[in-house]
Order: C-alpha cells, then structure tokens, then sequence
C-alpha cells in the first residue's frame, strides 16, 4: 500500500498522514484532490468515499479525518 499513497500524495496533492492505512476499495475524490486531509495513523475502510466537493452546489470543500477508535474515521465538513 506504500506506493498508492505515496502517489496520492505526489501526483494528486493529498495531505495523507504517517502510518495510515487506505482501503483498495476506498474512493478518494480527485475533483479536488488538495481539499482531502487524513491524520496520522487513521484507517479508511472498505467502501468509504471520501468527497472534497460538492457537486449540486458547484463547490469544492475540505475533507478532514477524525482519529477515532470505534468508528469510520471520515468526516466531511460544508462551509455555512
């Protein structure tokens, strides 16, 4: 998994976190790429989609992960 997160934090500009652990089946949006944030050590499970934007509105949004022990660590945040 090491070379699929090197690349998107290279080619796509995602700000990916030491020691995270992404899914092959995770979905990272790459509409916009930049506005995606994963802290250290945060775990993406199977099936998740993470969106960096929000495609009714025509807007692009910051995505950030949440360290947590028991739950989907994703969480995305709208501006008011």
């Amino acid at each position: 998994m090491g070379w699929r997160i090197a690349l998107l934090r290279g080619l796509w500009g995602m700000n990916i976190g030491r020691g995270t652990k992404i899914s092959w089946s995770a979905k990272l949006d790459k509409t916009n790429p930049t506005g995606i944030h994963i802290d250290d050590y945060t775990g993406i499970a199977f099936g998740t989609a993470v969106l960096s934007h929000d495609f009714l509105s025509n807007r692009h949004v910051e995505t950030s992960s949440v360290r947590a022990a028991t739950s989907v660590p994703c969480t995305s945040s709208t501006p008011a």
